[in-house]
């Protein structure tokens, strides 16, 4: 394996055990999913802190911040698309994935 795959997948290992460890995150299906990769790559499900005495710490916790950060900005885009960040107008309670009305208010 030439350096380049190397470190591709090196990093692919560190997004996969950035899911797993972060879990409140990412849905189930996701978590799932990143432990029978990381099962199939590296033959168990290591931790950040595993993977870091093999690594570069820095490069390790680097990446798997980048990931939290990715995630918690497209979990914010998403509430606000579905207005669930802001309150109603007339009766003031907010919305959540649940409601079955629209943006605009229409029922579905």
């Amino acid at each position: 394996m030439d350096p380049e795959q190397a470190d591709e997948r090196m990093l692919m290992i560190i997004e996969l055990a950035t899911i797993v460890e972060e879990r409140a995150l990412f849905t189930t299906d996701q978590v799932a999913d990143a432990r029978h990769r990381l099962e199939h790559l590296c033959g168990n499900v290591p931790t950040l802190e595993q993977l870091a005495q093999r690594a570069s710490t820095e490069l390790v916790y680097n990446l798997a911040a980048r990931v939290v950060d990715e995630r918690e900005r497209v979990a914010k885009e998403t509430a606000e698309e579905f207005g669930e960040t802001n309150a109603c107008h007339l009766c003031g309670s907010y919305r959540d994935h649940n409601d079955s009305t629209t943006c605009s208010g229409l029922r579905r």
